[in-house]
């Protein structure tokens, strides 16, 4: 991109395509034009301005796909200030600890959220105001800061290996990066596009998959909330060209009433990642929607993509033009362009953890230097935590998870923190809590338990004791009772043996 941050490309989009639509709601009709946006933008920098937001604060931003909610992002971008993208699925609890972390002084929300933002204010003190009143404020800004491209554009959360959450410090460049593969490596992806957001604002898919408008000036369709029979109703009603799907919203999408009904023929391209998907999906997504699918690998850590496996791998791999071809759909591709990938590989097997080095890998997490550093290791190499391997082609496979994080519905849980919730229950002494394949979910939380000698636990029991307790993604959606749990010498909890007999017959270790 020639851009090198978002408030200058939003003012250059302005000045060159005013009247081109920008952002539209399919559901309620609302819109605004390129130069609508850029006036927002400014007028909304000085709403933060006058509620004390300085440049390099941060303000929580609770909320779905709306038009409101991304006028407030191109606002806050304007004003140097930083956005917190929340996780609406988690606990009160952790969402007061994330501001509370961020330091943000400000929460604001969407229609949907205003009462759970309320009681997040409650919590921690910071004010609540809802975006309405932040978008309809007329407020002229007084000096703004030049934008720059090394400063912090956005923050997300993560899990940390404690369960605790770790804010992605998410660059101006480093965006500007992810603009440049969206529009490099999307078949026609281009100035006449129409490109639907559908995967949740708190996740860099939806986020940076949102800002490819911006990248050619084409409208932005926002999609409130998922539905697989609304997704296909729009890509019909409005001929959009592009989307971003996690596979579990795909299996929804070829299982929906209207599938294979509506008219797709529109697509030129999808976008997918989060976790792999079966080529048996694959077959069943090019068969209802019928355009090129590009797979992306990556983290929050890497702006979202480390490598591809692009339209053309599909293509040649369902059509069975060759075993490798056939093989590849298993892969997780080739780097994207400016990306190197190594594996750590400390014997003879070939595989080792996946370290990236990439102009989209983060400045470091928020306040928290030793594990910045830690992280992104001699060299900026970025350890991914996955282990995987290279075939001779360049391919990219991940075969496992160094570490014990489940990938659920997209995101990412770590067994001890629902391990402590399920120990709670009084029938249970111990519990493990793995990942296990499940066909919509890609892996479900399974609890694997012993019991109190005499007692009786079911799964609606041990649901219902965990639900308020976790988010909803981290509630198990299995139960294995045992008898002993597998424990090294010292005690500890095995729970890759526990794993394994789950996976014995998976030529990979994550699905």
């Amino acid at each position: 991109m020639l851009s090198e941050s978002l408030p200058t490309l939003l003012a250059e989009r302005g000045v060159i395509h005013p009247e081109r639509v920008a952002l539209i709601d399919p559901k309620h009709g609302a819109q605004r034009t390129f130069g609508e946006l850029a006036r927002d933008a400014e007028r909304i920098a000085g709403t933060f301005q006058a509620y004390g937001i300085l440049p390099g604060d941060r303000v929580v931003l609770l909320g779905d796909h709306t038009v409101e909610a991304w006028q407030i992002l191109a606002g806050l971008a304007r004003a140097g200030v930083v956005p917190v993208l929340l996780n609406w699925r988690l606990t009160e609890d952790d969402l007061a600890l994330i501001v509370e972390d961020a330091g943000s002084r400000l929460i604001v929300s969407t229609e949907r959220w205003h009462a759970l933002g309320a009681e997040v204010s409650t919590r921690t003190g910071a004010r609540h105001l809802t975006a309405e009143e932040i978008v309809e404020s007329e407020t002229p800004p007084t000096e703004l800061p030049l934008p720059d491209p090394e400063r912090t554009a956005v923050q997300m959360y993560t899990s940390g290996t404690t369960g605790l959450p770790k804010g992605v410090c998410t660059t101006h460049r480093n965006l500007m990066a992810l603009l440049d593969v969206l529009t490099g490596e999307l078949p026609g992806f281009a100035a006449d596009s129409r490109l639907l957001v559908a995967a949740p604002m708190f996740h860099i898919a939806g986020y940076g998959f949102g800002l490819g408008s911006l990248a050619v000036g084409s409208p932005l369709y926002l999609l409130e909330q998922f539905d697989a029979v609304t997704t296909l109703e729009v890509v019909e009603r409005h001929a959009i060209t592009h989307t971003l799907l996690v596979p579990a919203m795909l299996q929804m999408v070829v299982n929906a009433p209207n599938a294979g009904q509506t008219d797709t023929s529109s697509l030129r391209g999808l976008l997918y990642g989060g976790s792999p998907m079966s080529v048996s999906l694959m077959r069943s997504v090019a068969q209802v929607l019928g355009c090129p699918m590009t797979q992306a690998y990556g983290m929050t850590e890497t702006t979202g993509i480390a490598t591809l496996l692009r339209f053309d791998d599909h293509e040649r791999g369902l059509a069975g033009e060759s075993d490798s071809a056939v093989g590849r759909l298993a892969s997780a591709g080739r780097p994207i362009l400016g990306t190197s990938i190594a594996i750590d590989c400390p014997d003879s097997t070939g595989a080792g953890e996946i370290l990236v080095r990439s102009p989209m890998v983060m400045s470091g997490y928020w306040r928290r230097p030793e594990e910045s550093a830690a992280a992104l290791g001699e060299g900026g190499w970025l350890g991914t935590g996955d282990i995987g391997r290279m075939d001779a082609d360049g391919y990219l496979h991940v075969v496992d998870r160094k570490k014990d994080l489940v990938i659920t519905q997209g995101e990412n849980v770590f067994p001890g923190e629902v391990e402590r919730v399920v120990v709670e229950h009084p029938a249970v002494i111990e519990a493990a809590v793995i990942g296990v394949p499940d066909a919509t979910y890609g892996e479900a939380l399974c609890a694997v338990v012993e019991l109190v000698e005499g007692s009786d636990l079911t799964l609606p029991e041990l649901q219902k004791h965990c639900r308020g307790r976790l988010a909803r993604f981290k509630v198990p959606r299995q139960l294995e009772v045992v008898q002993v749990l597998p424990r090294t010498p010292s005690g500890k909890v095995l729970r890759r043996v526990i794993r394994d007999r789950y996976w014995a017959d998976y030529e990979r270790q994550v699905n």
